[in-house]
């Protein structure tokens, strides 16, 4: 999360067709040429005339001498077996700006396949995952955390730290303050994604209560209920 707030630059391995450096994409062996297919003037394209039952028509199908390229490589290049292209793995750097989201995809121009008609090469399209914070929840451009807080505090009021992108910080905690209460912190939320501005952090107050007491802990807290006229479960005393 640190990463898609801040942006990054992270590399990536991708399989895809590019044009063969030996034969420079012509498919003949280097010290050689293509030669243009003798049949149509090299079209690629044979015309038979065919008879039906309604006159002449012209049926137009591939050459079957260039296969319909139009040219003709009588040597191969070894690296490519005369395709003129090769499958590489190819290790590219991707940008990730400031505030993406799970799921946002980003369009790398010019990264993808290698078009079939020596046209330029297509588009990468990379699909975005956020590893889960251990301290944050995403909602939007807003990150939500959970602040623990015992009984004395929430009644007579603190300071604590909490965690944000940037490091902890320091809030209050006012008298009084009821579990579920939100404190909000404006502006230290995720970037708007290439937009201005950011999200807030939402600290909702949570309560601490201890499991086990000590004899003395158990004393105050018995007392204490007493001045709120509060009803309690007693303690168990055992005389040996």
């Amino acid at each position: 999360m640190e990463e898609a707030a801040n942006g990054a630059e992270k590399e990536i391995e991708i399989p895809r067709t590019e044009k063969c450096n030996v034969c420079e994409g012509s498919g003949a062996a280097p010290g050689t040429s293509v030669k243009i297919c003798p049949r149509r003037g090299g079209s690629g394209q044979v015309q038979n005339m065919r008879k039906s039952g309604f006159g002449m028509y012209v049926q137009v199908t591939a050459c079957p001498t260039c296969k319909g390229k139009g040219q003709l490589i009588e040597k191969p290049c070894s690296n490519c077996h005369g395709t003129g292209r090769v499958r590489i793995r190819r290790k590219i750097t991707v940008k990730i700006p400031m505030g993406i989201d799970e799921g946002n995809q980003l369009r790398l121009r010019g990264e993808g396949e290698m078009a079939s008609d020596d046209g330029e090469p297509g588009d990468l399209y990379v699909v975005v995952h956020v590893k889960p914070h251990p301290q944050f929840i995403r909602e939007g451009d807003d990150l939500w955390h959970v602040a623990i807080i015992t009984y004395p505090q929430a009644a007579l009021g603190a300071e604590i730290a909490v965690p944000t992108l940037e490091g902890p910080t320091t809030i209050k905690i006012h008298p009084g303050t009821q579990v579920g209460e939100v404190i909000t912190l404006k502006g230290k939320g995720m970037p708007h994604f290439r937009a201005y501005g950011k999200g807030d952090i939402l600290i909702r107050i949570g309560m601490s209560v201890p499991e086990k007491l000590t004899f003395q802990q158990r004393t105050l807290l018995e007392e204490l209920a007493k001045e709120f006229d509060t009803e309690v479960q007693k303690s168990h005393k055992f005389h040996f």
